[in-house]
Formats: C-alpha cells, sequence, structure tokens
C-alpha cells in the first residue's frame, strides 16, 4: 500500500454550556475562554441578525422580547 504523510496548520474551537462533564486530561488540551452572557439589547440583535432573512426585523425583535420575558436567552430559541 501507499503511505501518506501530511502535515497541516489548523486549529480547533469547542464549545461547551457547562465543563462538568468534561475529563481533566481533555480539558488540559484547551485553552479556556469564558463570555459572558448576552445583555438584553445585545441578544435583540443577534435574534434579528439570525432570523433577518426569513422573517421582518419587526417581527423577529418581538420574538426575542417574548423570549426574554420568559426567561429564555438563548439563541437557538428562537429559531
Amino acid at each position: 500500500g501507499v503511505t501518506y504523510n501530511m502535515s497541516m496548520k489548523c486549529k480547533m474551537f469547542e464549545t461547551s454550556n457547562s465543563k462538568k462533564k468534561l475529563s481533566k486530561p481533555v480539558r488540559s488540551r484547551f485553552q479556556e475562554y469564558h463570555l459572558p452572557e448576552y445583555s438584553d439589547d445585545e441578544y435583540i440583535e443577534v435574534v434579528k441578525y439570525c432570523l433577518a432573512e426569513k422573517i421582518t426585523l419587526t417581527t423577529a425583535e418581538i420574538i426575542a422580547k417574548i423570549l426574554l420575558a420568559q426567561e429564555r436567552k438563548d439563541v437557538r430559541e428562537e429559531i
């Protein structure tokens, strides 16, 4: 058979909402960054951006405000 020896430069980014279930050996291979939660205004803008091609910005803003009122500040929920 043919053997290939390859090398490539790449970066990996992994995300997690909680590190409780990540083992210490796995965590030791990554740098940890802690990002603050979106402010309410930032959350509304992100929702509007994500939905801009699907619905009007006014409707997207209404959806974002309803989710905020229900204390559901997860951008994945608006989809």
